[in-house]
């Protein structure tokens, strides 16, 4: 009887463990499943990248709304710059082997200088009204001497060559309204010359203008300070002249042709008056 009895509850035990297995494997499972949600980890965003030197200027360029942010020219541009000017030059002081030509004898001497000059240059939009800029070039051409006799110049078949090396470098400030834009450019150039004193080259360009869907036209004026103290040796003569540039002033007009969109310009300006100029540039821009 107590075998039966024995037996009778070892039945009922293996029962009752055959009908816990299932929800001790299902609770397994979900605990080794939570086991595994809780040592999961989300990934690590990755760190944002560092603005390029492509994009980083102009600076303070976040403070533009972002339809004018647009607007805004590529930072940086690389030009070939061909420029042809014809101006001219009184003499106000010489001096030869140490010796002044006296002044009322210079008063009917001009010079005529002619130079056709190849320049390269590389600006930056620092601020999104600065842009800032350095160039290198060189200069040849002539300067011819005229006696003054009446109102026509008569040449004495004196000429001298111009070879010149520049460097030199400049701002430009700028603002707009809608389509209407006004700049102002300021250059300073070195002049080297071979068998002459070094002599500094300064201008000034104050434009208006108008910007068309594919163009933009405009019309100024430039000052140039290309007065200058100018020495050097003819043969073994040692020579000191003054020449005073006899027009400052003269207006300037023009236009730039976008080629490629925010990408590459031609520019071509005019120079009207006394002195008569002609400036042609093929400009690169990049950037972000």
């Amino acid at each position: 009887m107590k075998l039966h009895s024995f037996g009778t509850k070892m039945i009922l035990i293996v029962m009752t463990i055959l009908v816990m297995a299932p929800g001790l494997a299902a609770q397994e499972s979900s605990d080794s499943s939570e086991s595994e949600i809780t040592r999961y980890e989300p990934e690590q965003p990755e760190p944002e990248e560092k603005a390029s030197w492509l994009s980083f200027f102009p600076l303070l360029k976040d403070r533009i709304p972002e339809e004018q942010r647009e607007l805004l020219p590529r930072p940086y541009g690389l030009a070939y710059i061909f420029h042809t000017q014809n101006q001219w030059f009184s003499m106000s002081d010489v001096v030869l082997q140490g010796i002044n030509i006296p002044t009322g004898l210079l008063d009917a001497v001009r010079v005529n200088s002619i130079t056709s000059t190849h320049t390269l240059k590389a600006d930056l939009w620092l601020l999104p009204f600065l842009n800032i800029f350095v160039m290198g070039g060189v200069a040849n051409g002539t300067a011819d001497v005229y006696i003054q006799n009446g109102n026509m110049p008569q040449t004495i078949g004196l000429s001298f060559p111009v070879n010149i090396t520049t460097l030199g470098g400049g701002l430009t400030a700028a603002a707009g309204y809608r389509r209407f834009f006004i700049t102002g450019t300021y250059t300073i150039v070195n002049i080297f010359r071979a068998n002459a004193d070094n002599s500094i080259s300064q201008a000034f360009t104050p434009l208006v203008g108008y910007s068309f869907p594919v163009f933009n036209l405009w019309i100024g004026a430039q000052w140039q300070d290309t007065s200058r103290k100018q020495g050097g040796y003819l043969g073994d003569i040692r020579y000191d002249i003054d020449l005073v540039n006899e027009n400052p002033w003269n207006m300037v007009t023009g236009f730039r042709f976008i080629l490629v969109q925010k990408r590459l310009d031609l520019v071509y300006q005019q120079g009207i008056g006394q002195r008569s100029s002609s400036t042609v540039n093929l400009v690169w821009r990049f950037g972000e």
